[in-house]
Parts: structure tokens; sequence; C-alpha cells
């Protein structure tokens, strides 16, 4: 599907992922935010169903995220190891029963070093000295206009991203071997998602966090069902987000639901049953540089028309995605009253997520970060 993420990184975007809620929803702000005690997660639907539930992970997100831990009953979290460590085997497929896994990769996360036979699969040839370590693309267009890095020195860090890309489809096809050999493939439910996009200075940016282009949002979805399960439409057109992956699978799974979802089961337009767009919302908090705290962006795309609203500045600006997929128009000016309605649209999706659970407010870190978590996301580029 042409999926689009809720935030463009980790620290919103996971927490939506799960829930089946916008960010601003389930009150994820900075790292480790603290979700209200009325949201239940993915594993705590799956886990009240009867499934085991395990999580396995390289990131250091869910060191510090403890709410996301909810409902599961194994949590491995791996901080150090070989770049290509996977959970065993015998960990995913410990016995018959039914289990929902989630393993959460960080490549093709930057800082894009892959081992061989990966690295240098595109960029051997370069003879340039560009680095690619995240804090250096994070902050390059700060320290250094964009458009004195040479051609060849753009094309090696997106070949170097690329590379990493190759290598993450390579550890996912060990998973899946994995599934096969035990026997699991063909009667599993496999999904495969990204929660956030990569820049490369299609609008001046490197990596991801800071803004909301369709570079920053557009990610992959992709569903695999249970064999014989319904015989689905291979690829869904229609613009669809990452909050509706959870009602999809409670849908699919005839799981017992939560207390409300606000993304929407994907089933009726695999089935081809409804043929019609929802609205597409996401924000950010945004990511500081050198001389600005963070900056906070929101966005809506509805029927071709997508705006992005910038509340500090007090600005918005219109894009025909239809006619201009790499957002290069703005056409704020020339459609006054489209626009004005779509920032109605995105203020009053915004008051309703502020206000969708009044008790228990959340938002506050869960625990205070260690310097090892610290350093560890400093590394990725987002500290």
């Amino acid at each position: 599907v042409h999926a689009m993420a809720p935030a463009p990184w980790t620290g919103q975007s996971v927490p939506s992922l799960l829930t089946g809620l916008f960010p601003d929803t389930v009150r994820a702000d900075a790292w480790g935010s603290r979700l209200p005690e009325e949201v239940s997660t993915l594993a705590e639907l799956t886990a009240a169903a009867g499934y085991r539930t395990l999580l396995w992970s390289r990131h250091p997100f869910y060191s510090y995220q403890k709410d996301l831990l909810r409902g599961f009953t194994e949590v491995h979290i791996e901080r150090s190891g070989a770049a290509d460590l996977l959970p065993a085997a015998d960990l995913l497929f410990s016995d018959s029963a039914p289990t929902f896994a989630l393993v959460h990769l960080i490549p093709p996360h930057a800082p894009y070093s892959p081992p061989p036979p990966f690295r240098g699969l595109l960029t051997s040839g370069y003879r340039g000295s560009t680095p690619v370590e995240p804090r250096f693309l994070n902050r390059f267009p700060d320290r250094q206009d964009p458009r004195e890095l040479s051609p060849d020195d753009l094309e090696y860090i997106k070949n170097r991203y690329l590379e990493n890309a190759v290598f993450a489809d390579s550890l996912i096809a060990k998973i899946l071997d994995m599934a096969e050999a035990r026997g699991r493939y063909e009667g599993s439910l496999i999904g495969l998602v990204s929660d956030h996009g990569e820049a490369f200075l299609e609008h001046g940016h490197f990596l991801h966090g800071r803004k909301l282009y369709r570079e920053f949002l557009h990610v992959p979805m992709i569903l695999k069902w249970p064999a014989n399960a319904f015989d689905p439409r291979p690829v869904i057109e229609e613009p669809v987000s990452l909050v509706d992956l959870v009602p999809t699978l409670v849908d699919g799974l005839a799981l017992e639901p939560s207390n409300g979802f606000q993304g929407r089961s994907l089933l009726p337009l695999a089935l081809d049953e409804a043929r019609h767009e929802s609205p597409v919302y996401a924000l950010t908090r945004g990511a500081p540089d050198r001389r600005n705290p963070p900056r906070p962006g929101f966005m809506l795309l509805s029927d071709g028309w997508k705006i992005i609203q910038d509340p500090l500045a007090q600005s918005s600006a219109l894009f025909h995605i239809s006619d201009d997929p790499g957002e290069r128009q703005i056409l704020t000016a020339e459609e006054p009253l489209r626009a004005l309605l779509l920032r109605q649209s995105l203020l009053r999706q915004r008051s309703y997520n502020r206000s969708r659970f009044t008790g228990d407010k959340g938002g506050e870190p869960t625990v205070e970060m260690d310097e090892k978590t610290a350093a560890e996301l400093q590394a990725l580029g987002y500290l």
C-alpha cells in the first residue's frame, strides 16, 4: 500500500503504530512519553486473545519507552552484538501456540554502516571524503549550504542508505526463512512496515524528524495473510496511514477491539468492497538544531491535496499531490479557499486529538533516561 507514517521519527510514530491512535492523542511527544492508561497496545489486545507476545529489538527506544512494553510477556532488547544479530528461531517459534512477535530492526536507519558484502555494494567507486554519521547529516544544512555538496557526494550518501536498505532486506529474508523452516510461514500473518521515511536534501534536510514532506513520511506497509484466508487486492492505491495497521490486524484476526481506533481497517479496501480515501494526518514535534529548539508541524492529506502547517510562524503550504507528488509548488495563494478548508479540518483534528483522553493526561517520560540510552540515541542522530 501507499502508506504514510503519522510522524517522521520513531518517538512519535511507533506509539501511534502500536495503538491505532495519532501521536498527539496518546501524548507522544518527547522520548519515553507515558501513554494514557485507557490506551490499549497491540500486544495487550493479542495477549487478551491468548497469544504469546514477544518483543525483540536492537533499538534503544524500548529501554526508555516503558509503556510500549505493556502486554508483552517476553521482552528481549539487544543493545550490543553483531550488526546482523537476529532473534533465534527457537525464540520466535518456541511452540505451536499462536504468537504475536514484534521484531524492530535498526537498519536501514543511519549511520548506514552495513557489514560486508553490503558495504561498498553501490559505493565502491566513491573517492570523496563525505562522512555519513547522523550528526553530520542532521546538522549539515545548519553548517554548510546543501548546494555546496557535490552531486557525487550526494549520490554517495544516497547509495550508502540503499546499501543499508539491502542489508535490512537480507535480515527480513532470514526471518522469513526461519518461519518457512519451522512450517510457520504459510499459516502466519506477517507485516512489514517502517516507522518513518528518510530525506536527502529534497527540501533542504537530511534524515528525518524535522519536516512533513513526502520523503519524511512515505513508508512501506506490506501484509502477508495466512494462506487461503482470502484473496486481497495485491496493491491498495489509496493513501493510508500506519494508524490503520492495528485496526486492520484486529479486524483480520477477529480480536476484541479496544475503546476505539482513529485508524480504519483496510480489509474493505483489500477486498475491493470500498474505494474511498480517508484523510491522512501527521505531525512532528520537530528536531532541534544547534541554534533552535524543536519546531512543531502538522499535516493533512485529503482528496489529492496536502497542507503543512507551521503553528509557530502561523503559516501553511498547500500542495496538489496528484499533479505535484514531489511537493515543489506551493499553491496557498492560488487556492485560498481550499487552503482555508484544509486548515480548518486540520485544526478540528488537532482539537479532537487533544480532548480524546481527558483523565490520565500522559505525556510525561516514564523513566529518567540513562547515560547509555542517551548515547545510543545520540549515535542514531536523535539527540
